[in-house]
């Protein structure tokens, strides 16, 4: 039997800049629309995962000077992230298409959590389309404990213990 829970991600802006979503290549991305000189824009992606050890996986990408602008991911849970403060980012465009990478995240603790995705625009060129692009690879994970009582089911995550009576 296998069932999966979804991580029911919820997606907010930080500092007022404006993402909107796009289709490319056939999957569904957070797309930042700030285009002006030295600007930053900050997406929050907030989501709940059911198990410890949990690897979520993201994909980041640029269509933008290289070197000079930039996406970039925020360490998980760190509201400090910013764009010189971040785990992985991703410049520049490959033959005028945007440049994408992923990224693997490990969750050590089940629980809410929440991951800051940001696009940094400097202030000497335009190139490609100036934007970031995001998306939550991992947007479900595999139920891997039950608790069987005769034909009924129950979901946990904690450990089962028995005792005599």
């Amino acid at each position: 039997m296998s069932k999966k829970i979804s991580l029911n991600p919820i997606y907010t802006t930080i500092d007022g800049a404006s993402w909107s979503t796009t289709t490319y290549n056939g999957l569904e991305y957070h797309i930042s629309t700030n285009k002006a000189n030295s600007s930053v824009s900050t997406l929050q992606c907030e989501f709940t995962t059911p198990y410890d050890n949990i690897d979520i996986v993201i994909e980041i990408g640029s269509s933008s000077e290289n070197n000079y602008d930039w996406c970039y991911v925020g360490p998980l849970d760190d509201e400090g992230s910013y764009q010189n403060h971040y785990l992985d980012r991703i410049s520049g465009i490959i033959n005028n298409a945007p440049k994408f990478k992923t990224v693997t995240i490990n969750v050590a603790k089940a629980g809410p959590h929440f991951l800051r995705i940001g696009y940094r625009k400097d202030g000497s060129g335009n190139v490609g389309k100036d934007c970031g692009y995001f998306r939550l690879v991992t947007t479900e994970v595999e139920l891997t404990k039950y608790i069987y009582c005769g034909a009924k089911t129950t979901i946990s995550n904690k450990p089962i213990v028995f005792s005599k009576k």
